[in-house]
Order: structure tokens, then sequence, then C-alpha cells
């Protein structure tokens, strides 16, 4: 780069940064090199095209990076669109490349393009917008020199919808942590942290079982950290306790942590083994189904665990059975199955207290019950798809010897 760039290399390249070597999959020669570096951190036709104010800049420019050199190699053959290519080659791994090495996902890319020397056309073939132009001016140490070289100001968004998270005064879940993949399905902007029927409200409901003296942390704040983390598919007291590390510190504050400082792992741990662990389930269980969506037409399974490193007080595991919402993947209920029964007579207990009509519950070989049955069409006005196995062989063979036509989408009936 330095050898062949009209800028040389970036030698004061300070932060986060990546460089990526472009290079023939036969061969391993190098034809190209890029170097990707923090957001700059004035650009006003970035601000008017995001609509930034002070504030928002200060808070989402993290999630901006800018292309601050790209280099093809003297000497390469001549190849069609080859500057381009690379381009879309590295925006398509970009973000996750970033989140990998630097803990974050980026949502918009930008870069400068000299005029005097360059129109920017590798960057409109890999379709970069062109937003406005700078007013030739550079940093120099703490100063804003004049050099009057005015540059093509070019963005890419690295999401659909990237213009609009990165304007939008709400917590940007999406782009949060790539050690937490159910974030994207997880929208924690739809529930409500403060006011009527908000998640503190309800989570005043749960008795806080410490000694007033040298409390810490609200009760409330550590049980919405616990609820945010479960719901992006953490189960484990360390794993909550790294999601609040990982959260950016305005949801930190918002959650109520003085300074945005998140308990520890061994806190987060004694103090959910005080709490009544059933009324916190139903409690919050309940809160959560009447923030999503209504439920009819929706699939409900119903699936049992037995949880790890848990013990109940005759010493053996404990297994519990849920009623979970397809797709989002939130738990409607659940219930303890008692030691010396089973699953199939704790559906009925489990279902009865949710709201489930016009919905289609799920089950496996096991719940495949007339009582059960019964139950979800006549009492719960719910539908039900069950798995009949050889071992129920009357009611196998009268299914196997049905005629093919019942089984047409034109009349086939769930009930």
């Amino acid at each position: 780069m330095e050898q062949y760039h009209y800028l040389g290399s970036l030698t004061s390249n300070l932060g986060k940064a990546l460089q990526y070597v472009a290079e023939d999959r036969e061969t391993g020669e190098w034809f190209a090199l890029l170097d990707w570096g923090y957001g700059s951190l004035k650009n006003p036709s970035r601000e008017e095209w995001l609509g930034w104010d002070r504030e928002l800049k200060d808070r989402r420019l993290k999630y901006v990076v800018t292309n601050t050199r790209f280099l093809i190699l003297p000497g390469m053959p001549k190849h069609k669109n080859l500057a381009s290519q690379v381009l879309g080659k590295t925006l398509h791994r970009l973000s996750d490349d970033w989140a990998r090495y630097h803990g974050h996902h980026v949502v918009l890319a930008e870069t400068f393009v000299d005029i005097s020397r360059f129109q920017g056309t590798c960057y409109k073939a890999a379709n970069w917008i062109e937003i406005g132009l700078t007013k030739g001016f550079a940093r120099d140490n703490k100063k804003y020199v004049e050099h009057k070289e005015i540059k093509k100001v070019f963005v890419y968004p690295l999401y659909p919808n990237a213009r609009e998270i990165l304007s939008s005064h709400r917590f940007p879940h999406r782009i949060l942590m790539p050690e937490f993949p159910m974030m994207n399905a997880i929208d924690l902007n739809r529930l409500p942290l403060m006011g009527k029927d908000s998640l503190f409200e309800v989570l005043a409901l749960i008795e806080d079982p410490r000694q007033k003296k040298g409390i810490r942390y609200k009760l409330q704040s550590l049980l919405a950290l616990t609820l945010y983390a479960v719901l992006t598919g953490i189960d484990s007291f360390r794993g909550i306790h790294e999601f609040g590390k990982a959260l950016p510190l305005e949801m930190r504050l918002k959650l109520g942590f003085r300074k945005g400082i998140t308990p520890d792992e061994e806190t987060i741990r004694l103090v959910l083994n005080q709490i009544d662990a059933l009324k916190f389930d139903r409690v919050i269980s309940a809160w959560l189904a009447r923030q999503l969506p209504k439920h009819k037409g929706r699939a409900i399974a119903i699936d049992g665990k037995t949880m790890k490193a848990t013990r109940s007080a005759d010493g053996k595991q404990t297994h519990i059975l849920s009623a979970i919402l397809h797709n989002d993947g939130i738990t409607l209920g659940s219930i303890e199955i008692p030691a010396k029964t089973n699953e199939i007579p704790a559906v009925i207990d489990l279902l009865a207290p949710l709201s489930i009509e016009g919905t289609m519950v799920t089950l496996d070989a096991m719940h495949t019950q007339r009582k059960t049955a019964e139950f979800i069409v006549q009492e719960k006005h719910a539908d039900y798809l069950m798995t009949v196995k050889e071992n129920q062989k009357d009611l196998f063979e009268k299914i196997e010897r049905l005629p093919e036509e019942v089984f047409s989408p034109s009349i086939y009936h769930t009930r």
C-alpha cells in the first residue's frame, strides 16, 4: 500500500480496523488490498442523509465504517469489473467480520473519492450511493485544516434497513452482538420497560428475597436483564452476565443499572436461586403473551425438557413441560412434572390457564391421547396436530386404511 497507493499506507489508523487481501484462488497471488476503519467524525453529507443530530451521531457512529484505502495492485491482467467485484465480496462479509474481531456488527460503509483523480466508477458499479461532496478540510491533530481537495461521499447500507436502524432512537437490537444469534428473532423494543403493564410493573410483583442492607442492584433491573438474555437464547448464569456486559451503555442505563454497571455471574446466580421461580415464570409468561400479536392462527408446540444442573429435594433432575410459540420461540407457560408421574396428564394442566383459541397445538407421539385431543378441541377451541406411531396399533392401522383422497388439502381438517 505504501508503495503503490497515492496516499501511502495508513500508519496512524487509530482504533478498530480491518485489512483485506484479495488473492488468486489458484496461485495465491495478491491483486487487491482494502483498509477499513472507524466512521469519520465529521461528515455533513452522511449526517444529513441519515437525519442525525449530535446525540444520535454519538450513539450510532460505532456502527459506521470507512473504506480508507482501496488498491488494485499494478501488473494484474485485465479483468472486467474486477474492482467492483472485490468491493462486492468484501461488503458481503464486512459486518460479520467486524463482529468477529471487534464484538459488534456494523450497518453502514462510507468512502471518499478524490474528484481530481477518480469518478468513483467502481463504487457506483458496486451499488454504492453518492450522497454529496466534502468541503475540502482534513483533520490534523485536533484541528481541521483546509486542503481544497473536494471529494465525493459514497455510502453503502450493509443491511436493507440500515438507514432506519441508524436514524432511530430505539435500541438497535439487530446489531447487538454476534454471540447472541436469536437476537434477530426477538425485537426487545416491543417489550415496554416503563408505564402501564410494562415489564418493570409486572416484575414489581416478584418479592425481593434479599436483605435490604447492601443491595447494589434493583431486583427489577436484574430480572429484566435475565429475561432479555433468555429471550436471545441464553441458558446459563455466565451467559446472562456476558450478555449484560455486551449491552450498549444506553440500554444498561435504561434497564436501571447505575453508571451502566451490570451484575457479575455470582450475584446473578445468588439472586435467581432465591426468588420464587414459579411465580416469576407465570407472571412473565402471561405478560409476554399480552405483548405478542394475537395467537389465533398460530402454532404452539408442547415440549418437555430435563433441566441440566438441577436437582429436586429427592436428588432427581427437574423435568418441565412448556408451551412454546413456533417461530418466536416465546414460552407461554411451563409446569414442573412431578417425580412420580409423566408428561401425559400434565398437558391439560399446562394448557388450562392459557388463551389459545384458534391456534394449532403440535404434540409428539407421547401426547396422542383421546382425552388431550378432546380437551384441546372442546374446552380450548383450538386445533391439534399429533403424531401417530405403530405402538398405537389400532389407530395406526385405521389411518393406514384411510383412502388417499382423505388427505387432499381441499377437504383436510385438523379436528
